[in-house]
């Protein structure tokens, strides 16, 4: 089993879950969904009483009947005389089911507390103290939906219950939604203004700022739940982790620091060494926070402590010290410590010993034969390492043992989500999580565990946000975990959040070591990041483990473009037998021969990838661009795209290259049409309404057109469509004020598009605008708008006026290798990468950004420059004499992804 720490935040106990108000919404990203026919607090359970009797009597033989009767009547006389709640009053029979209700959940006998809780409703559908104890069971028991619903019903009868709205201000402020993280923020300050005193209504109120990333209020929140819990070191950390996502690292160290010294635990010192093992130079640091974490672990964490420990030594290829913190640990604990026989298993496995590695978990299952614990450490062991059919059958020999143990189960579906993910199986996904909510239903699974089993479902599924709450609830809960981190970082590298991802698999590869699942990864996002050097030195060793991980192949191929290593990249291409190649490999073999200048090859590969893949808008806006430049093709495209639209009506890219077609046509009116309808499949479609402003501007319609939008919007004044497109308009008009205003209305409240929170973070930061708000808005419209580099570009530059330039070169490199061949704006986003690598004291990765920029400018444009050249020659023409100036030794090598 993977290590993990259930208690970073020194809550233990404190379980945050969904919550209600006067109207039954949905938790975040979870779909609603009435927790049993007819509504749990309405379901009848007068059939499990004496009217079942009855029912049943009336099918019986008449002599039958009569005995059974008399049997009935002598059960219901010793029920009534026994003092059991089948007889009484309704009010003492609902007082009876409450008392037993909240003893069994007491005892962690859920199913059971929901059996009493539900009967109390029974009697009394509208008891609030019923409703509020059945959605504390639930949410013990894992069912976090089931809870949400009782909750609704909890807080509709009982408005002044704080508890609750405390509860659910914290569930919803673990979404990354802003609908839910602004009604989590208005719920917590409703709590504040009734009772000022109450530090976890603070709390609630920080955890929602935090997610706003309104950093300076979420700061002032923790700090006066500090002030009013002067013991409690719990605050201090959420003040730590703010800083933290602010990247104010000195400030983050300083507390975190300030919150051990309180509160000398181990939560205290495991979030420490965490933050420590996540920054480069800080080995020496992160060592002792670990070894003050075990020193301070009790009971159950010094299991805790010892695996992550010498899976920190293990990260850090420090193996001999790595091996005598695991022996340690085996002889104080036992040698039957599952997660520390795990770690010992890795341990021989990283010094390259495999069979070794598996001999340890297969001789931990064969001296306890009729134990499941360590079949389910070797099947997960097994899965980590490529081997998924292994994993299963380890599964179900445990299965086998106890068709019914919640672990076993969650372990199965577990591993069908992962089948599911790695061969597009919905069939097996389907099956992990009817298994999964059947293990909720018996009310008795490993509630950290079932999260993290439906959070891979989630992603399994495509949901990322679904998962990311799942996930973030499962961090909550249970504590720190390398499996729990690394899911969430997948979470986040699905939605296109890299930087975010890289900070949780940074903590994922703190906790676990080099865990195979993390590097591959993590391998990707450093790629996806541009950091080629990074990518290149993981992705190399973990695709020799897993060679039929495509996507992973793709990003070393494009980390070793961008180290200038293209026979490397043709080599990773030309493994994969012609005829098992999936598109995405011909046209990366497309994009190789296009950098090589070999047109008629690259056209080639696009040409096969299109065959494969005939309706990708990507592709087939590639073979656009050649056929624009090969006279008397063009028609080509046009059939293709037609042929493709017809196939995928609803496809925005799609209706927009029809649109691009239309107007190299110089079809005007059926241009305009096919971007007006890309605009209304996505209204964050950013190139559909570029293309539609540069057409109306080349027809001579912009200002009949301004004045006809501006007329419909009087009608309509909050349309955010028509408000981004005044806006954009307004902006190519150089109206930069009144383009603004457009922009507010547009991004504002739960609608707002994500491409006009851009526009507006941009021109904020143009225009010497709120740059901390700035920074909200570009990191919304990236969350909405994750694969778009000029989003990145956005986030990359208000990070940069900000005086983050190490921040910002990151987006900044994404912004550039996410951009096309061509594209304008390519060189405005090399600018700005310039400028951010000068700032960040590397001068000689700002001069090539610069010639990269001003190479691409081709002798056609000398007559019409854009404006950002002569800024760009002026800036490379300065760093060029400084860095010829400077010696060797003060001006710092050009990193590998820049060579």
């Amino acid at each position: 089993m993977g290590l993990q720490v259930r208690d970073p935040g020194g809550h233990v106990g404190q379980q945050e879950e969904t919550h209600g108000d006067a109207k039954h919404r949905q938790p975040p990203s979870v779909e609603r969904e009435d927790p049993g026919a007819g509504g749990a607090h309405r379901i009848d359970f007068r059939a499990r009483g004496s009217g079942s009797w009855f029912v049943r009597l009336r099918q019986m033989p008449r002599r039958e009947s009569r005995i059974r009767f008399a049997c009935a009547l002598t059960a219901v006389a010793f029920l009534c005389t026994s003092g059991l709640t089948a007889c009484g009053s309704p009010e003492e029979r609902l007082a009876e089911h409450l008392r037993r209700g909240k003893e069994y959940a007491e005892q962690q006998r859920y199913a059971e507390a929901v059996i009493e809780l539900r009967g109390a409703l029974a009697i009394d559908p509208n008891d609030a103290e019923a409703h509020w104890a059945l959605a504390l069971a639930y949410r013990d028991a894992g069912d976090p939906r089931k809870a949400f619903w009782e909750l609704q019903e909890t807080l509709r009868l009982d408005p002044d219950n704080l508890q609750a709205k405390i509860y659910y201000s914290r569930t919803l402020a673990l979404s990354s939604g802003e609908e839910a993280l602004t009604e989590a923020l208005a719920t917590a300050d409703e709590v504040v203004a009734r009772d000022a005193e109450n530090p976890e209504a603070h709390m609630a109120r920080g955890r929602a700022l935090q997610g706003l990333r309104r950093f300076e209020e979420a700061k002032v929140s923790f700090l006066e739940a500090a002030r009013l819990t002067p013991d409690d070191g719990e605050p201090l950390r959420r003040l730590a982790n703010v800083h933290r996502m602010a990247r104010e690292t000195e400030d983050a160290e300083r507390v975190y620091r300030e919150a051990a010294q309180l509160d000398p635990s181990f939560a205290s010192f495991i979030n420490l060494a965490v933050f420590f093992a996540s920054l480069d130079g800080r080995d020496a640091d992160a060592e002792e926070a670990f070894g003050s974490a075990a020193e301070a672990a009790t009971g159950e964490w010094r299991v805790q402590a010892y695996g992550l420990h010498a899976g920190f030594l293990m990260g850090r290829d420090k193996m001999e010290e790595a091996e005598a913190v695991l022996r340690a640990g085996l002889e104080e604990l036992g040698g039957s410590q599952p997660e520390l026989v795990y770690a010992l298993a890795r341990f021989h496995e990283l010094q390259g010993a495999p069979e070794e590695a598996e001999a340890v978990l297969l001789a931990a299952a064969e001296a306890a034969p009729g134990e499941i614990g360590p079949l389910l450490t070797l099947s997960t062991y097994r899965s980590q390492h490529g081997d998924l059919e292994g994993a299963l059958r380890a599964s179900d020999s445990a299965l086998a043992i106890d068709p019914t143990d919640p672990a076993a189960r969650l372990r199965k579906a577990n591993l069908l989500a992962e089948e599911g993910m790695q061969k597009g199986d919905a069939e097996a996904v389907a099956l992990g999580r009817q298994i999964l909510e059947q293990v909720i239903e018996s009310g008795a699974p490993n509630v950290g565990e079932a999260l993290l089993v439906k959070g891979r479902l989630d992603l399994a599924e495509g949901r990322s946000r679904d998962a990311e709450f799942t996930l973030r609830r499962a961090v909550d809960h249970g504590g720190l975990s390398w499996r729990a981190q690394y899911l969430l970082g997948a979470a986040l590298f699905q939605r296109g959040d890299f930087m975010g991802a890289r900070t949780e698999l940074a903590q994922a590869l703190a906790l676990g070591g080099k865990v195979h699942e993390i590097l591959s990864l993590k391998a990707r996002v450093h790629a996806a990041l541009g950091e080629s050097d990074v990518a290149v030195e993981l992705g190399r060793n973990a695709l020799r483990r897993t060679p039929g991980d495509t996507q992973l192949r793709l990003a070393l191929i494009q980390a070793y473009v961008d180290t200038g290593r293209r026979d490397e990249a043709r080599r990773l291409i030309a493994e994969v037998p012609e005829g098992r190649r999936e598109p995405s490999l011909h046209f990366a073999s497309g994009r190789l021969h296009e950098l090589e200048g070999d047109s008629a090859a690259a056209r080639e590969s696009y040409e096969v990838a299109h065959a494969q893949a005939p309706h990708e808008s990507g592709i087939l806006a590639v073979l656009l661009d050649f056929d624009q430049r090969d006279d008397g093709r063009l028609k080509d495209s046009a059939s293709r795209i037609e042929a493709a639209l017809a196939a995928r009506p609803a496809d925005a890219g799609l209706a927009r290259l029809a649109g691009r077609v239309a107007m190299l046509q110089g079809d005007a009116e059926g241009a305009q049409r096919n971007f007006k309808r890309a605009i209304r499949l996505d209204p964050n479609n950013l190139q559909a309404y570029t293309d539609l402003a540069v057409l109306l501007a080349r027809t001579g319609q912009g200002d009949a057109v301004i004045g006809t939008y501006e007329q419909a919007l009087a009608d309509d004044p909050e349309s955010p469509r028509l408000n981004l497109l005044l806006g954009m308009l307004y902006e190519q008009q150089g109206r930069v004020p009144d383009a603004i205003a457009r922009y507010e209305v547009a991004a504002r409240g739960a609608g707002g598009l994500p491409l006009a929170k851009n526009n507006l973070a941009y021109q904020l930061a143009e225009t010497g605008g709120d740059l901390g708000r700035a920074l909200e808005l570009a990191s919304e419209a990236k969350e909405g708008l994750p694969e778009d580099p000029n989003v990145a570009d956005t986030l990359g530059w208000v990070l940069y006026k900000k005086d983050l330039p190490s921040a910002a070169v990151g987006y900044l490199r994404e912004a550039e290798r996410g951009v096309r061949p061509g594209d304008p704006v390519g060189g405005l986003i090399r600018l700005h990468l310039a400028q951010a690598y000068e700032a960040n004291g590397e001068p000689v990765s700002a001069v090539a950004a610069l010639e990269r920029a001003l190479g691409e400018l081709g002798a056609e444009v000398a007559e019409r420059e854009p404006p950002w050249a002569p800024e760009a020659r002026a800036m490379l023409e300065r760093l060029s004499e400084a860095v010829e100036e400077a010696t060797p030794e003060s001006s710092p090598s050009p990193p590998a992804d820049e060579a």
